[in-house]
C-alpha cells in the first residue's frame, strides 16, 4: 500500500478544529514573506480586525475600517448571528508599474458574530465614524418574578 499524502491530510483536517487550522495558517502567513509562501497564499482575502466585548448594559462591537465609506458596509442580523459585510470597488491606478509596494486593497469581506442569548438583538444599532464601525446591542431586561413563600405542610 502506497503513501497517500491527501488521505493523511484529510485525516488531520478532521482531527483539528477549523478555527485552529485557520489560526495556524494566519500565523504562518503573518511571519513568512510572499517569496517563501508563494502568491496563492499571499493573495488571501483581507479580514478586518474586530473587538467584541460585554459591559453591564450590553454588548459592543468595534471594527477598524480605515478608508472605507458607510455605503460600502452592511450590518445584518441573521438568525442568532450578526453579520458585517463590506465591499470596496477597485480604484483605477493609471501608473501601476511605478508602485514599489501596494498594500491598500479592494474587494470584500464578511465577519460573523454569534449573538449572546441575553442580548436584545432586535435593538442593535450601528454607527460608522472616523473609519471605525461601532455596533451595540443592549441586554434583555430581566423579568423579576415576585418572591413567594411556600407554606410547608
Amino acid at each position: 500500500m502506497g503513501f497517500n499524502r491527501n488521505r493523511e491530510r484529510e485525516e488531520w483536517e478532521e482531527f483539528l478544529p477549523r478555527r485552529f487550522r485557520e489560526g495556524m495558517r494566519d500565523l504562518i502567513e503573518e511571519f513568512l514573506p510572499e517569496r517563501w509562501m508563494g502568491p496563492r497564499i499571499a493573495r488571501r482575502k483581507w479580514m478586518p480586525a474586530l473587538d467584541f466585548y460585554e459591559t453591564e448594559d450590553g454588548y459592543h462591537l468595534e471594527m477598524d475600517l480605515p478608508g472605507w465609506k458607510k455605503e460600502e458596509i452592511q450590518v445584518r442580523k441573521k438568525g442568532d448571528r450578526l453579520e458585517i459585510r463590506g465591499e470596496k470597488a477597485e480604484e483605477q491606478v493609471v501608473q501601476e508599474e511605478n508602485y514599489i509596494r501596494k498594500e491598500r486593497r479592494s474587494g470584500s469581506f464578511v465577519r460573523t458574530i454569534l449573538i449572546p442569548q441575553d442580548a436584545d438583538a432586535s435593538s442593535v444599532k450601528a454607527k460608522f465614524e472616523g473609519g471605525i464601525l461601532r455596533a451595540t446591542m443592549p441586554k434583555k431586561k430581566e423579568k423579576k418574578e415576585p418572591e413567594i413563600t411556600v407554606e410547608i405542610e
